[in-house]
């Protein structure tokens, strides 16, 4: 969680088609709890004590959440959204415990809390509903819901296509599924005596179908993390990964091809990165050309596969279910 809570009100959407924005934490505990304090000021000093102590006790909530101290935040936020809960006027409270819960892997006690907030502010539904199907998305992907997902990715208005980034992250997480069975069966086909299987044990087959599934369980991470961002943070905002990531294994790199340019002729291409934490550069016939994020990414994750084969390999040779 970062700093800011989401509100359907600004950019984004949420699976209804209706936008979802951010605020900062001092703008979420004004709305929080502005309506109580205006209300109970009428009241005495007490009740607005209450109040603001409220509102300290959710930055210090989320401040503890922004850490990575979720453990920490939630005794807070239940104390929020249980004892307080009157003073919770928009709900903020409840669905950041649910939030938390969520990073906390107790996804079915982030569910009951999720639809308690649903149930008791009607106009927050269109966000819980997100977390929920974001709840769904992170168990065992079912047919019912690739096709609930196709169906709302079908509907005519704006809505299919928020659906249909969802509908992307069910297909994406059932694919590695079916080929974490693919490889499972194949392995045990290679454990057989016949010839086939003596020719898929000498081939390529069975490691290509393993780096097939790194690289997209790699890409399901990155779609999940670019998710959570676009949930919590400013569009815009970076992280993770990026043009300026070194690849792990390396304290620097540099590689050179020669490749053929057509009419006889030949191109020298040069790719180096000198520091871990040093942008890439790439060197045309001795000249400096521009990568794109999508390029520098791509040539990053690459570099990565080949540290862990090279290390392997001074390690001793291939892992075991590679032999």
């Amino acid at each position: 969680m970062s700093t800011r809570t989401t509100t359907e009100r600004d950019r984004g959407a949420g699976p209804s088609g209706r936008s979802r924005g951010v605020i900062t934490v001092a703008g979420f505990c004004l709305l929080t709890i502005a309506p109580a304090v205006a209300a109970q000021s009428q009241s005495g000093g007490d009740s607005v004590d209450r109040s603001m102590r409220f509102v300290e006790r959710s930055m210090e909530a989320t401040d503890l959440l922004n850490a990575g101290k979720a453990a920490e935040a939630l005794p807070i936020l239940q104390e929020l959204a249980g004892r307080d809960a009157e003073l919770d006027i928009d709900g903020y409270a409840g669905l950041t415990l649910g939030d938390c819960l969520v990073k906390l892997g107790r996804y079915d006690e982030a569910r009951r809390v999720f639809l308690t907030v649903a149930a008791e502010h009607p106009d927050r539904k269109p966000e819980i509903d997100q977390r929920l199907l974001d709840l769904e998305l992170a168990g065992p992907i079912t047919e019912d819901l690739i096709l609930r997902l196709r169906a709302a990715a079908a509907v005519p208005d704006d809505s299919r296509f928020i659906a249909a980034m969802n509908l992307s992250r069910a297909l994406q997480k059932k694919a590695k599924t079916l080929l974490d069975e693919a490889l499972e069966n194949l392995t045990r086909a290679n454990e057989s005596t016949s010839p086939i299987a003596h020719n898929l044990r000498t081939s390529l087959h069975w490691t290509m179908l393993a780096d097939a599934r790194t690289q997209l369980a790699a890409a399901i991470a990155e779609m999940e993390n670019r998710w959570q961002r676009h949930l919590t943070v400013d569009e815009g905002a970076e992280g993770g990964t990026g043009a300026g990531a070194g690849a792990p294994g390396f304290t620097s790199y540099r590689s050179d091809w020669t490749v053929p340019a057509g009419a006889g002729q030949s191109v020298r291409i040069e790719v180096r990165q000198d520091k871990p934490d040093d942008e890439l550069k790439l060197v045309i016939e001795g000249k400096p050309v521009s990568l794109s994020r999508a390029q520098a990414e791509l040539i990053r994750i690459h570099q990565e596969h080949i540290a862990k084969i090279l290390s392997e390999a001074a390690g001793g040779g291939v892992p075991a279910e590679r032999r």
